[in-house]
C-alpha cells in the first residue's frame, strides 16, 4: 500500500522568455507510522509551493514507511533542519538532484 500526493496541477501554461528549469532535491527517507501524518503536515507548511510530491510506502521494518519527498532544491536545508526538530525519529537516506518534473 503507498499513497501519492501530488501539488501540483498536470499542465501549466508557460508565456514569455524561455527560463532554466529549476533543480529539484528527492529526499529519500523513512519515518514511524505514527509519525506520517505529521511528516507530511510539516513538509506542506514549512515547503508550500516548494513541495512537488510526496510519496508514501509501508517497508519490511516493522511500524517504519518510506517516504520520498521532491522539493525545490531553495527549500531542502529548511525541511531538513525543521524534520530534525520536531521529529527525531526520521532517519534521511540519500539527496538526490533531478530537473523540473512536469
Amino acid at each position: 500500500m503507498h499513497a501519492y500526493v501530488s501539488t501540483r496541477a498536470g499542465q501549466r501554461r508557460h508565456t514569455g522568455a524561455p527560463l532554466a528549469p529549476p533543480l529539484n532535491c528527492v529526499i529519500y527517507l523513512t519515518a514511524d507510522a505514527g509519525s506520517v501524518s505529521a511528516l507530511r503536515r510539516l513538509a506542506a507548511g514549512v515547503c508550500g509551493e516548494a513541495l512537488e510530491f510526496i510519496r508514501i510506502q509501508a517497508c519490511a521494518e516493522h511500524g517504519r514507511m518510506r517516504v520520498w519527498m521532491c522539493v525545490a532544491r531553495e527549500v531542502v536545508d529548511r525541511v531538513l533542519e525543521a524534520m530534525r526538530h520536531a521529529l527525531p525519529d526520521v532517519r534521511v537516506g540519500r539527496l538526490t538532484t533531478v530537473g523540473v518534473l512536469s
